[in-house]
């Protein structure tokens, strides 16, 4: 298949929760690194602190993502209440320090009509695009020893990760991109 020839974009919020150390450099690169293979720019305005009162940031310490799969548990819903600034198709990915539940390093369940992705702050660079991916309409891939974007490995996968053109075709016609 040939590649796209038209630019599309994600705008994605990053709103950290409480006061971590991440270096979104490295995990902005990465995710556009990967995205370009789509020509998909993913557009990221200023990182937000959620600088939440210590009463309320302990709710969300550590989150709770629960079986990560169709419904959202109760902390995913509650923190997608934070989405200044955030348009409707925009996704804010939630960065906290610590994950439980089913999910790993990140989880894209999400409120119905509310995109975002939850991710660890100690997650490898990579997590960030594997969860947008699900929220772009992609599914794991079954083969762990490949270097996909959407492999289902525990592991840290080493970069350069790759999309399909099928993943490509299918990301692409997702509403929450938008023509450049």
């Amino acid at each position: 298949m040939a590649r796209p020839r038209r630019t599309k974009t994600l705008k994605v919020h990053i709103k950290i929760i409480g006061p971590l150390s991440v270096n979104t450099n490295n995990i902005i690169a990465a995710t556009n690194e990967i995205f370009a293979q789509a020509k998909v720019v993913v557009q990221f305005p200023p990182i937000e602190p959620l600088n939440l009162p210590e009463d309320e940031l302990e709710f969300f310490e550590p989150m709770d993502v629960g079986a990560c799969r169709s419904d959202p548990a109760q902390d995913q819903i509650d923190i997608s209440a934070f989405r200044n600034n955030a348009g409707a198709k925009d996704v804010v990915a939630y960065v906290c320090r610590t994950i439980v539940g089913d999910a790993v390093d990140g989880c894209s369940t999400h409120p119905r009509g509310v995109p975002m992705v939850v991710i660890e702050s100690q997650a490898p660079n990579s997590v960030l695009a594997h969860e947008l991916g699900h929220l772009l309409m992609l599914d794991h891939c079954g083969d762990l020893l490949t270097n996909r974007l959407m492999n289902s490995s525990v592991s840290p996968i080493p970069p350069p990760l790759e999309l399909t053109d099928d993943e490509i075709r299918r990301m692409r016609r997702s509403r929450l991109l938008k023509n450049l």
